[in-house]
Protein backbone atom coordinates (compact mmCIF):
# COMPACT_ATOMS: atom_id res chain seq x y z
CA UNK A 1 0.00 0.00 0.00
CA UNK A 2 1.32 3.77 -0.89
CA UNK A 3 0.19 7.35 -0.22
CA UNK A 4 0.22 10.07 -2.74
CA UNK A 5 -1.26 13.61 -3.66
CA UNK A 6 -2.62 14.16 -6.93
CA UNK A 7 -0.44 16.51 -8.95
CA UNK A 8 -1.89 16.46 -12.15
CA UNK A 9 -5.79 15.43 -13.48
CA UNK A 10 -7.59 16.23 -16.46
CA UNK A 11 -11.01 14.55 -15.77
CA UNK A 12 -9.67 11.19 -17.25
CA UNK A 13 -6.12 10.36 -16.33
CA UNK A 14 -3.03 12.17 -14.13
CA UNK A 15 -0.53 11.50 -11.99
CA UNK A 16 0.03 10.93 -7.95
CA UNK A 17 2.96 11.92 -6.19
CA UNK A 18 4.24 8.72 -4.16
CA UNK A 19 4.95 9.80 -0.59
CA UNK A 20 7.97 7.72 -0.21
CA UNK A 21 10.11 8.10 -3.10
CA UNK A 22 8.27 11.22 -4.88
CA UNK A 23 8.16 8.94 -8.08
CA UNK A 24 5.66 10.04 -10.66
CA UNK A 25 2.55 7.01 -10.53
CA UNK A 26 0.71 7.42 -13.70
CA UNK A 27 -3.45 6.70 -12.49
CA UNK A 28 -6.85 6.30 -14.49
CA UNK A 29 -10.19 6.49 -13.50
CA UNK A 30 -10.81 3.10 -14.40
CA UNK A 31 -8.81 2.42 -11.28
CA UNK A 32 -10.85 4.80 -8.75
CA UNK A 33 -12.37 2.30 -6.03
CA UNK A 34 -15.51 4.36 -3.81
CA UNK A 35 -14.54 7.59 -6.04
CA UNK A 36 -15.69 9.37 -9.29
CA UNK A 37 -13.68 11.38 -11.51
CA UNK A 38 -15.03 14.70 -9.85
CA UNK A 39 -14.10 13.81 -6.79
CA UNK A 40 -10.37 13.96 -7.76
CA UNK A 41 -8.39 16.97 -7.53
CA UNK A 42 -5.17 18.59 -7.34
CA UNK A 43 -3.32 18.13 -3.79
CA UNK A 44 -6.01 15.29 -2.55
CA UNK A 45 -4.19 12.86 -0.51
CA UNK A 46 -5.27 8.98 -1.08
CA UNK A 47 -4.33 5.25 -0.84
CA UNK A 48 -3.47 2.73 -3.82
CA UNK A 49 -1.69 -0.03 -4.59
CA UNK A 50 1.88 1.24 -6.66
CA UNK A 51 2.46 -1.40 -9.88
CA UNK A 52 4.83 -0.90 -12.96
CA UNK A 53 4.05 -0.93 -16.10
CA UNK A 54 5.97 -1.00 -19.87
CA UNK A 55 5.83 3.12 -19.04
CA UNK A 56 6.49 3.26 -15.71
CA UNK A 57 4.92 3.22 -12.10
CA UNK A 58 1.06 3.16 -12.18
CA UNK A 59 -1.06 3.04 -9.56
CA UNK A 60 -4.59 0.60 -8.78
CA UNK A 61 -7.03 0.26 -6.72
CA UNK A 62 -6.94 4.38 -5.78
CA UNK A 63 -9.06 5.20 -3.12
CA UNK A 64 -9.55 7.36 0.17
CA UNK A 65 -6.85 6.96 3.05
CA UNK A 66 -8.22 4.25 5.45
CA UNK A 67 -10.75 2.65 3.05
CA UNK A 68 -9.97 -0.97 2.38
CA UNK A 69 -10.46 -2.44 -1.00
CA UNK A 70 -13.52 -3.94 -0.29
CA UNK A 71 -15.51 -0.88 1.25
CA UNK A 72 -14.15 1.31 -1.66
CA UNK A 73 -14.94 -1.12 -4.04
CA UNK A 74 -18.55 -1.38 -2.44
CA UNK A 75 -18.08 -5.41 -2.69
CA UNK A 76 -19.15 -5.60 1.52
CA UNK A 77 -21.57 -8.48 1.73
CA UNK A 78 -19.16 -10.66 -0.49
CA UNK A 79 -18.48 -13.03 2.72
CA UNK A 80 -22.30 -13.71 2.66
CA UNK A 81 -23.80 -15.90 0.12
CA UNK A 82 -27.26 -15.36 1.09
CA UNK A 83 -27.11 -11.33 0.20
CA UNK A 84 -26.79 -9.82 -2.82
CA UNK A 85 -24.08 -7.61 -3.90
CA UNK A 86 -24.98 -4.45 -4.20
CA UNK A 87 -23.37 -2.67 -8.02
CA UNK A 88 -20.32 -1.47 -7.79
CA UNK A 89 -21.71 1.73 -9.28
CA UNK A 90 -23.82 2.07 -6.95
CA UNK A 91 -21.37 3.08 -4.02
CA UNK A 92 -20.77 6.43 -6.61
CA UNK A 93 -24.01 7.64 -8.42
CA UNK A 94 -24.49 11.25 -6.76
CA UNK A 95 -20.74 11.97 -6.82
CA UNK A 96 -19.93 11.50 -10.57
CA UNK A 97 -20.46 15.26 -11.31
CA UNK A 98 -21.82 18.26 -9.62
CA UNK A 99 -24.63 18.06 -11.56
CA UNK A 100 -26.30 14.86 -12.00
CA UNK A 101 -28.78 12.74 -14.07
CA UNK A 102 -32.43 13.12 -13.57
CA UNK A 103 -32.98 9.71 -13.66
CA UNK A 104 -34.03 6.89 -10.81
CA UNK A 105 -31.02 5.49 -9.08
CA UNK A 106 -31.25 2.07 -10.82
CA UNK A 107 -31.44 3.59 -14.50
CA UNK A 108 -28.16 5.76 -13.28
CA UNK A 109 -26.62 2.31 -12.01
CA UNK A 110 -27.11 0.47 -15.38
CA UNK A 111 -25.68 3.02 -17.40
CA UNK A 112 -22.51 3.75 -14.99
CA UNK A 113 -22.11 -0.30 -15.21
CA UNK A 114 -21.17 -0.09 -18.81
CA UNK A 115 -17.89 1.16 -19.73
CA UNK A 116 -17.66 4.49 -21.26
CA UNK A 117 -15.81 2.76 -24.26
CA UNK A 118 -18.88 0.35 -25.05
CA UNK A 119 -21.67 3.17 -25.10
CA UNK A 120 -23.21 4.42 -27.90
CA UNK A 121 -21.54 7.51 -29.01
CA UNK A 122 -25.03 9.78 -29.60
CA UNK A 123 -26.45 8.42 -26.46
CA UNK A 124 -23.39 9.50 -24.59
CA UNK A 125 -23.27 13.08 -26.28
CA UNK A 126 -26.91 14.08 -26.41
CA UNK A 127 -28.38 12.32 -23.84
CA UNK A 128 -25.68 11.43 -21.12
CA UNK A 129 -23.56 14.18 -21.31
CA UNK A 130 -24.06 16.74 -18.43
CA UNK A 131 -24.21 20.83 -19.31
CA UNK A 132 -22.17 23.47 -17.22
CA UNK A 133 -19.05 25.98 -17.49
CA UNK A 134 -16.36 24.94 -19.88
CA UNK A 135 -14.83 22.44 -17.22
CA UNK A 136 -17.56 20.53 -17.07
CA UNK A 137 -17.90 20.37 -20.30
CA UNK A 138 -14.31 19.38 -21.05
CA UNK A 139 -15.13 16.46 -18.66
CA UNK A 140 -18.29 15.43 -21.12
CA UNK A 141 -16.34 15.52 -24.04
CA UNK A 142 -13.12 13.64 -22.94
CA UNK A 143 -15.35 11.17 -21.59
CA UNK A 144 -17.52 10.84 -25.46
CA UNK A 145 -13.97 10.93 -27.37
CA UNK A 146 -13.24 7.74 -25.19
CA UNK A 147 -16.40 5.60 -27.13
CA UNK A 148 -15.39 3.66 -29.67
CA UNK A 149 -18.18 2.05 -31.05
CA UNK A 150 -18.88 -1.32 -32.95
CA UNK A 151 -15.88 -1.64 -35.54
CA UNK A 152 -16.61 -4.74 -37.01
CA UNK A 153 -20.42 -4.13 -37.17
CA UNK A 154 -19.08 -0.69 -38.79
CA UNK A 155 -16.81 -2.53 -41.43
CA UNK A 156 -20.07 -5.03 -42.18
CA UNK A 157 -22.50 -2.17 -42.82
CA UNK A 158 -20.27 -0.20 -44.85
CA UNK A 159 -19.48 -2.82 -47.11
CA UNK A 160 -23.17 -3.52 -47.64
CA UNK A 161 -23.75 -0.09 -48.43
CA UNK A 162 -21.41 0.46 -50.71
CA UNK A 163 -22.20 -2.78 -52.86
CA UNK A 164 -26.08 -1.58 -52.81
CA UNK A 165 -25.08 1.95 -53.95
CA UNK A 166 -23.04 0.77 -56.61
CA UNK A 167 -26.44 -0.83 -58.08
CA UNK A 168 -27.89 2.40 -58.55
CA UNK A 169 -26.92 3.59 -62.07
CA UNK A 170 -25.81 5.50 -63.17
CA UNK A 171 -23.14 6.91 -60.50
CA UNK A 172 -19.57 8.57 -59.41
CA UNK A 173 -17.52 7.49 -56.36
CA UNK A 174 -14.69 8.83 -55.09
CA UNK A 175 -12.30 8.20 -51.55
CA UNK A 176 -11.05 11.58 -50.55
CA UNK A 177 -8.79 12.28 -47.38
CA UNK A 178 -9.14 15.24 -45.41
CA UNK A 179 -5.88 17.67 -44.55
CA UNK A 180 -6.91 19.29 -41.96
CA UNK A 181 -9.10 18.69 -38.90
CA UNK A 182 -12.93 18.43 -39.64
CA UNK A 183 -15.66 20.04 -37.00
CA UNK A 184 -19.65 20.17 -38.97
CA UNK A 185 -22.57 20.85 -36.64
CA UNK A 186 -22.01 23.01 -34.18
CA UNK A 187 -24.92 24.39 -33.74
CA UNK A 188 -27.06 21.46 -33.66
CA UNK A 189 -28.97 21.31 -30.46
CA UNK A 190 -27.18 19.93 -27.40
CA UNK A 191 -26.77 20.17 -24.14
CA UNK A 192 -23.33 21.76 -24.49
CA UNK A 193 -22.15 24.53 -26.16
CA UNK A 194 -20.52 24.03 -29.57
CA UNK A 195 -20.11 20.64 -29.21
CA UNK A 196 -22.24 18.74 -32.15
CA UNK A 197 -21.15 16.52 -34.93
CA UNK A 198 -23.27 14.73 -37.28
CA UNK A 199 -23.22 11.25 -35.87
CA UNK A 200 -25.10 8.71 -37.23
CA UNK A 201 -28.17 7.80 -35.53
CA UNK A 202 -28.39 4.50 -35.59
CA UNK A 203 -24.33 3.19 -35.48
CA UNK A 204 -22.84 6.47 -33.60
CA UNK A 205 -20.01 7.18 -36.29
CA UNK A 206 -19.43 10.92 -37.83
CA UNK A 207 -20.01 11.03 -41.32
CA UNK A 208 -21.09 14.03 -43.70
CA UNK A 209 -24.78 14.58 -44.55
CA UNK A 210 -25.52 14.29 -48.43
CA UNK A 211 -27.93 17.59 -47.54
CA UNK A 212 -24.46 19.39 -46.47
CA UNK A 213 -22.26 18.04 -49.61
CA UNK A 214 -25.10 19.27 -52.12
CA UNK A 215 -24.99 23.04 -50.52
CA UNK A 216 -21.55 23.19 -50.82
CA UNK A 217 -21.25 22.24 -54.24
CA UNK A 218 -24.19 24.49 -55.23
CA UNK A 219 -22.46 27.41 -53.61
CA UNK A 220 -19.39 26.54 -55.42
CA UNK A 221 -20.88 26.16 -58.87
CA UNK A 222 -22.84 29.79 -58.97
CA UNK A 223 -19.83 31.49 -56.59
CA UNK A 224 -16.60 30.47 -58.00
CA UNK A 225 -16.81 28.01 -61.02
CA UNK A 226 -19.41 30.32 -62.98
CA UNK A 227 -22.00 27.60 -64.14
CA UNK A 228 -25.14 28.64 -65.64
CA UNK A 229 -28.58 28.77 -63.81
CA UNK A 230 -30.30 26.58 -66.35
CA UNK A 231 -27.32 23.83 -66.06
CA UNK A 232 -27.38 24.79 -62.13
CA UNK A 233 -31.06 23.80 -62.05
CA UNK A 234 -30.43 20.74 -63.98
CA UNK A 235 -28.10 19.21 -61.60
CA UNK A 236 -29.26 21.10 -58.21
CA UNK A 237 -33.12 21.67 -58.17
CA UNK A 238 -35.06 25.08 -58.14
CA UNK A 239 -33.69 27.51 -56.04
CA UNK A 240 -35.70 27.22 -52.49
CA UNK A 241 -36.35 31.03 -52.66
CA UNK A 242 -38.45 30.45 -55.64
CA UNK A 243 -41.91 30.12 -54.10
CA UNK A 244 -44.08 29.62 -57.09
CA UNK A 245 -44.95 25.80 -56.99
CA UNK A 246 -45.21 25.04 -61.33
CA UNK A 247 -41.80 26.32 -61.27
CA UNK A 248 -40.09 23.73 -59.01
CA UNK A 249 -37.79 21.06 -59.85
CA UNK A 250 -35.72 18.35 -58.44
CA UNK A 251 -32.18 18.39 -59.33
CA UNK A 252 -30.98 15.44 -61.48
CA UNK A 253 -28.45 14.21 -58.85
CA UNK A 254 -28.71 12.57 -55.71
CA UNK A 255 -26.26 13.92 -52.99
CA UNK A 256 -25.73 10.30 -50.63
CA UNK A 257 -24.04 10.96 -47.46
CA UNK A 258 -20.19 10.43 -47.18
CA UNK A 259 -19.31 7.58 -44.67
CA UNK A 260 -15.89 7.63 -43.18
CA UNK A 261 -13.98 4.35 -44.82
CA UNK A 262 -13.31 3.16 -41.14
CA UNK A 263 -14.65 4.26 -37.76
CA UNK A 264 -13.23 8.04 -37.30
CA UNK A 265 -10.99 9.21 -34.70
CA UNK A 266 -12.29 12.17 -32.44
CA UNK A 267 -10.52 14.33 -30.33
CA UNK A 268 -10.86 17.08 -28.13
CA UNK A 269 -10.18 20.97 -29.31
CA UNK A 270 -10.32 24.06 -28.16
CA UNK A 271 -10.94 27.72 -29.09
CA UNK A 272 -9.32 30.30 -26.93
CA UNK A 273 -10.25 33.82 -27.57
CA UNK A 274 -7.78 36.22 -25.83
CA UNK A 275 -9.85 39.40 -26.28
CA UNK A 276 -13.54 38.81 -25.75
CA UNK A 277 -14.20 42.54 -24.58
CA UNK A 278 -12.31 43.40 -27.65
CA UNK A 279 -14.82 41.22 -30.44
CA UNK A 280 -17.66 42.67 -28.46
CA UNK A 281 -16.79 46.71 -28.49
CA UNK A 282 -16.39 46.78 -24.78
CA UNK A 283 -12.28 47.78 -25.14
CA UNK A 284 -9.19 47.81 -27.15
CA UNK A 285 -7.48 44.63 -27.04
CA UNK A 286 -4.81 44.13 -24.43
CA UNK A 287 -2.99 41.75 -22.16
CA UNK A 288 -5.06 42.64 -19.43
CA UNK A 289 -8.21 40.61 -20.94
CA UNK A 290 -9.01 36.93 -19.33
CA UNK A 291 -8.66 34.08 -22.24
CA UNK A 292 -12.42 32.58 -22.72
CA UNK A 293 -11.63 29.09 -23.63
CA UNK A 294 -14.64 27.32 -25.15
CA UNK A 295 -13.84 22.90 -26.14
CA UNK A 296 -15.07 21.19 -29.07
CA UNK A 297 -14.89 17.83 -31.10
CA UNK A 298 -13.38 17.24 -34.44
CA UNK A 299 -12.15 14.78 -36.24
CA UNK A 300 -8.81 13.99 -36.66
CA UNK A 301 -6.89 14.68 -40.02
CA UNK A 302 -6.27 12.71 -42.90
CA UNK A 303 -9.72 10.95 -42.26
CA UNK A 304 -10.95 9.37 -45.84
CA UNK A 305 -14.17 9.70 -46.84
CA UNK A 306 -16.17 7.79 -49.53
CA UNK A 307 -18.05 10.17 -51.86
CA UNK A 308 -21.31 8.82 -53.70
CA UNK A 309 -23.33 10.69 -56.37
CA UNK A 310 -26.13 8.88 -58.55
CA UNK A 311 -28.48 9.88 -61.51
CA UNK A 312 -31.91 10.40 -60.09
CA UNK A 313 -33.56 8.84 -63.37
CA UNK A 314 -31.47 6.22 -66.33
CA UNK A 315 -32.12 9.15 -68.75
CA UNK A 316 -29.94 11.62 -66.81
CA UNK A 317 -26.88 12.73 -69.48
CA UNK A 318 -23.66 11.59 -67.41
CA UNK A 319 -22.47 14.74 -68.63
CA UNK A 320 -24.56 16.29 -65.60
CA UNK A 321 -22.96 13.65 -63.14
CA UNK A 322 -19.48 15.08 -63.72
CA UNK A 323 -19.96 17.83 -63.51
CA UNK A 324 -21.89 18.01 -60.10
CA UNK A 325 -18.66 15.44 -59.34
CA UNK A 326 -16.54 18.64 -60.41
CA UNK A 327 -18.42 20.89 -58.04
CA UNK A 328 -18.17 18.93 -55.05
CA UNK A 329 -14.59 18.03 -55.43
CA UNK A 330 -14.03 21.51 -56.07
CA UNK A 331 -15.63 22.56 -53.12
CA UNK A 332 -13.86 19.50 -50.66
CA UNK A 333 -10.60 21.32 -51.59
CA UNK A 334 -10.84 25.17 -52.22
CA UNK A 335 -13.87 25.90 -49.85
CA UNK A 336 -13.53 23.08 -46.83
CA UNK A 337 -16.52 20.89 -45.50
CA UNK A 338 -17.83 22.36 -41.74
CA UNK A 339 -17.41 24.78 -39.79
CA UNK A 340 -13.88 26.86 -39.07
CA UNK A 341 -13.05 26.32 -42.79
CA UNK A 342 -11.11 29.76 -42.53
CA UNK A 343 -9.26 28.38 -39.96
CA UNK A 344 -7.84 25.07 -41.88
CA UNK A 345 -10.92 22.98 -40.71
CA UNK A 346 -12.78 20.63 -43.42
CA UNK A 347 -9.85 20.72 -46.07
CA UNK A 348 -9.76 17.70 -48.42
CA UNK A 349 -6.76 16.86 -50.14
CA UNK A 350 -7.25 16.79 -53.99
CA UNK A 351 -7.23 13.21 -56.44
CA UNK A 352 -4.06 12.45 -57.71
CA UNK A 353 -6.29 11.92 -61.09
CA UNK A 354 -8.02 15.49 -60.92
CA UNK A 355 -6.42 18.77 -61.82
CA UNK A 356 -6.49 21.41 -59.47
CA UNK A 357 -9.43 23.93 -59.77
CA UNK A 358 -9.19 27.78 -60.50
CA UNK A 359 -11.39 29.65 -58.59
CA UNK A 360 -12.32 32.95 -59.96
CA UNK A 361 -12.36 34.50 -56.84
CA UNK A 362 -10.10 33.45 -54.86
CA UNK A 363 -5.76 34.02 -55.33
CA UNK A 364 -3.48 31.45 -53.70
CA UNK A 365 -0.03 31.40 -52.44
CA UNK A 366 1.50 28.65 -51.38
CA UNK A 367 5.18 27.90 -49.75
CA UNK A 368 7.63 25.82 -47.47
CA UNK A 369 7.96 26.10 -43.54
CA UNK A 370 10.66 24.52 -41.67
CA UNK A 371 10.77 24.73 -37.84
CA UNK A 372 14.37 26.32 -36.53
CA UNK A 373 13.91 25.76 -33.40
CA UNK A 374 12.11 23.50 -30.79
CA UNK A 375 8.26 24.63 -30.36
CA UNK A 376 5.95 23.85 -28.02
CA UNK A 377 3.12 22.60 -30.23
CA UNK A 378 0.99 20.59 -27.72
CA UNK A 379 -2.80 21.02 -27.41
CA UNK A 380 -4.42 21.68 -23.95
CA UNK A 381 -3.57 18.07 -22.89
CA UNK A 382 0.23 17.74 -23.87
CA UNK A 383 0.02 14.55 -25.17
CA UNK A 384 2.18 13.26 -27.74
CA UNK A 385 -0.28 12.74 -30.62
CA UNK A 386 -1.36 16.28 -29.97
CA UNK A 387 2.07 17.85 -30.78
CA UNK A 388 1.48 19.55 -34.00
CA UNK A 389 1.51 22.58 -35.97
CA UNK A 390 -2.04 23.36 -35.86
CA UNK A 391 -3.31 26.06 -38.51
CA UNK A 392 -6.07 27.75 -36.75
CA UNK A 393 -2.94 28.09 -33.65
CA UNK A 394 -0.71 29.63 -37.00
CA UNK A 395 -3.87 31.45 -38.34
CA UNK A 396 -4.46 33.11 -34.62
CA UNK A 397 -0.91 34.15 -34.57
CA UNK A 398 -0.89 36.03 -37.64
CA UNK A 399 -3.75 37.59 -36.62
CA UNK A 400 -2.65 38.92 -33.50
CA UNK A 401 0.75 40.19 -35.29
CA UNK A 402 -1.35 42.04 -38.26
CA UNK A 403 -3.17 43.92 -35.24
CA UNK A 404 -0.31 44.70 -33.58
CA UNK A 405 0.87 46.37 -37.11
CA UNK A 406 -2.18 48.41 -37.11
CA UNK A 407 -3.39 49.24 -33.70
CA UNK A 408 -1.37 52.41 -33.70
CA UNK A 409 -2.51 53.80 -36.74
CA UNK A 410 -6.53 53.37 -36.85
CA UNK A 411 -8.79 53.87 -34.00
CA UNK A 412 -9.89 51.10 -32.27
CA UNK A 413 -13.90 50.82 -34.15
CA UNK A 414 -11.70 51.02 -37.81
CA UNK A 415 -9.40 48.29 -36.37
CA UNK A 416 -12.12 46.06 -35.50
CA UNK A 417 -14.00 46.66 -38.60
CA UNK A 418 -11.36 46.30 -41.05
CA UNK A 419 -9.77 43.10 -39.03
CA UNK A 420 -13.60 41.28 -39.26
CA UNK A 421 -12.75 42.29 -42.97
CA UNK A 422 -9.73 40.00 -43.85
CA UNK A 423 -10.03 37.60 -40.78
CA UNK A 424 -13.78 37.35 -40.18
CA UNK A 425 -15.94 37.50 -36.90
CA UNK A 426 -18.97 36.29 -35.80
CA UNK A 427 -21.02 37.80 -38.07
CA UNK A 428 -19.30 36.86 -41.58
CA UNK A 429 -16.32 34.87 -42.58
CA UNK A 430 -12.87 36.58 -43.63
CA UNK A 431 -10.82 37.11 -46.57
CA UNK A 432 -7.70 34.95 -45.72
CA UNK A 433 -7.89 30.95 -45.51
CA UNK A 434 -5.29 28.89 -44.41
CA UNK A 435 -4.61 25.19 -45.13
CA UNK A 436 -1.41 23.28 -43.37
CA UNK A 437 0.30 19.86 -44.22
CA UNK A 438 3.07 18.02 -42.90
CA UNK A 439 6.04 17.09 -45.66
CA UNK A 440 8.38 15.07 -43.40
CA UNK A 441 8.12 13.16 -40.06
CA UNK A 442 7.92 15.19 -36.79
CA UNK A 443 10.21 14.43 -33.84
CA UNK A 444 8.50 14.75 -30.60
CA UNK A 445 9.81 14.39 -26.94
CA UNK A 446 9.46 15.37 -23.38
CA UNK A 447 10.73 18.88 -22.41
CA UNK A 448 13.36 19.22 -19.89
CA UNK A 449 13.34 22.82 -17.59
CA UNK A 450 16.43 23.70 -17.44
CA UNK A 451 17.30 23.09 -13.29
CA UNK A 452 20.33 25.38 -13.02
CA UNK A 453 19.61 28.46 -10.80
CA UNK A 454 21.94 30.62 -12.81
CA UNK A 455 20.72 29.68 -15.98
CA UNK A 456 19.73 32.53 -18.52
CA UNK A 457 17.80 29.44 -20.63
CA UNK A 458 15.93 28.76 -16.93
CA UNK A 459 14.92 32.67 -16.68
CA UNK A 460 14.10 32.94 -19.92
CA UNK A 461 11.88 29.37 -19.86
CA UNK A 462 9.94 30.78 -17.00
CA UNK A 463 6.58 30.25 -18.49
CA UNK A 464 7.23 26.47 -19.35
CA UNK A 465 7.43 26.05 -15.68
CA UNK A 466 4.81 25.29 -13.72
CA UNK A 467 6.09 25.62 -10.31
CA UNK A 468 7.83 23.27 -7.83
CA UNK A 469 8.82 19.82 -9.10
CA UNK A 470 6.62 17.58 -7.15
CA UNK A 471 3.65 19.63 -9.27
CA UNK A 472 5.37 19.99 -12.85
CA UNK A 473 3.24 18.96 -15.81
CA UNK A 474 4.67 16.96 -18.50
CA UNK A 475 5.24 19.40 -21.91
CA UNK A 476 6.13 18.07 -24.94
CA UNK A 477 8.08 19.68 -27.66
CA UNK A 478 8.43 19.48 -31.43
CA UNK A 479 12.37 19.30 -32.29
CA UNK A 480 13.87 21.41 -35.36
CA UNK A 481 13.34 20.17 -38.81
CA UNK A 482 10.11 20.02 -39.04
CA UNK A 483 8.82 20.81 -42.78
CA UNK A 484 4.99 21.47 -43.63
CA UNK A 485 3.19 23.21 -47.24
CA UNK A 486 1.45 26.45 -46.17
CA UNK A 487 -1.38 27.21 -48.55
CA UNK A 488 -2.95 30.61 -47.77
CA UNK A 489 -6.11 31.73 -50.20
CA UNK A 490 -7.57 35.03 -50.22
CA UNK A 491 -11.19 35.29 -51.73
CA UNK A 492 -13.71 38.26 -52.33
CA UNK A 493 -15.76 38.87 -49.90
Amino acid sequence: MARGKVIQWNGQTGFLSDQNDSARVFFGDRNLRGLSSSDIRVGLELEFDRGQSERGPRANNIRPIGASIGNASGNQNSGNPSRREEPQSRVDIRSESPATWILPHVTQALIRGVRLEDRHPGIQLDRLSLPGDQKLQLIALNQFARTTGDRNCFSEVANRRSKLLQTVSPNETWTQKSSGPLTLHLSRSNALENAGLALHPVYGFAYLPGSGLKGMARAIAETELGLGQKQIIEIFGSDVDNRKSEDQRAGNVCFHDAWPVAWPKIFVDIVNNHHPDYYEGKDAPGDWESPNPVYFLAIESLTAFRFFLSARRRDTPIELLHEAAKCLRTALTEAGAGAKTAAGYGWFQPNETDSQPLLTRSVSCKMDLTLDSPAFLARAERTHEGCELRSASLRGQLRSWWRTLHAGCLSVDDLRSLEAALWGDTKAGGAIRFSIEPTSKPEIEEYKHPSQRESGVRYLAYGMDDGATDSKQVRMIMRPGMTWDLTVRIRGT
